[in-house]
């Protein structure tokens, strides 16, 4: 797919911008060559699987909001979270499904509206291969963990619930980073580590083939519970398309696809995200905020 092409070639943020955005044209383009009423509508997701996986899993979604709107609707993402999360703070994403700390920093900094908010809890879970030794928390010392990236929010979740453990999390254990939970999962099996850090959801929807090989070790609840995803509307959209987009992701889940699409990623459905929700993600978002200004 051309868009996703373009987000993964490794090019610089001015071309792939262009390159974006000449996509979009071309897929708004009608037989022989004439333009549609309207230009295709993009839905961003952050990169949290594998292009391939992200973008499978989220087609009824973008066939769903493409049937409403009755124009063409396309999925983009990209190659990282830091190059997700800064397109974003620009304001170049329409629609964005987006992590909770991230969802809350582009509200506050970038005038995006909160539309919905997945149902299902989010906490990290630890993953080790089928015949580790490993049987509890305090096993962990001295151990090689796989996360994904350093701006995924089960990342800091992690380690700050194994510090309220009991864990000294620099001293007695040692991080590895990945670029997606796929590639987490993945460095397990092969043994480069000991344990791998990833979200409750992405566990729920791995198949028992992707478990083969692997054990789950724990989960590690927090509070107060989070979701796992948010979606929110760029704040110059006009207020009509802001409440068709929140209508169709509140009634996903009461169709068909929808129903199925729910069972693979484990959301469970959407709801409207509450204020204080919003509130009790400030210091998460502010420390994602500090990672963005940082040096990559």
């Amino acid at each position: 797919m051309f868009v996703e092409a373009f987000h993964h070639a490794g090019i610089g943020p001015w071309s792939r911008r262009w390159g974006r955005w000449l996509c979009v044209l071309l897929l708004s383009l009608g037989v022989g060559g004439v333009l549609r009423a309207e230009p295709a509508f993009e839905l961003a997701v952050f990169p949290y699987l594998s292009t391939r996986a992200l973008f499978g899993l989220y087609a009824p979604l973008r066939e769903a909001l493409q049937d409403a709107l009755g124009r063409p609707v396309v999925l983009v993402t990209a190659a990282d979270f830091r190059s997700f999360f800064e397109s974003a703070r620009h304001g170049e994403y329409p629609l964005i499904g987006i992590a909770p700390h991230g969802a809350r920093l582009m509200q506050r900094e970038a005038g995006y509206v909160p539309l919905a908010s997945a149902r299902r809890e989010l906490h990290p879970c630890l993953v080790v291969a089928a015949d580790s030794p490993l049987q509890r928390l305090s096993d962990l010392r001295g151990t090689r963990l796989a996360t994904p990236d350093r701006l995924a929010i089960v990342n800091s979740l992690a380690r700050r619930a194994l510090h309220d453990a009991g864990l000294d999390v620099a001293r007695e254990l040692t991080f590895h980073e990945y670029p997606s939970h796929s590639a987490v999962l993945a460095a397990v099996l092969q043994g480069d580590v000991q344990v791998g850090v990833l979200s409750s959801t992405v566990w729920l929807r791995t198949s028992p083939a992707e478990r083969e090989g692997l054990r789950l070790l724990a989960e590690l609840h927090i509070e107060p519970p989070i979701p796992p995803m948010m979606f929110l509307a760029r704040g110059d959209l006009p207020p009509t398309l802001q409440a068709q987009l929140r209508q169709v992701l509140l009634g996903f889940a009461d169709t068909p696809a929808g129903a199925e699409f729910m069972r693979r990623s484990g959301h469970i459905g959407y709801r409207e995200p509450s204020t204080e929700e919003l509130r009790s993600l400030d210091d998460a978002a502010e420390e994602l905020a500090r990672a963005l200004d940082a040096a990559p």
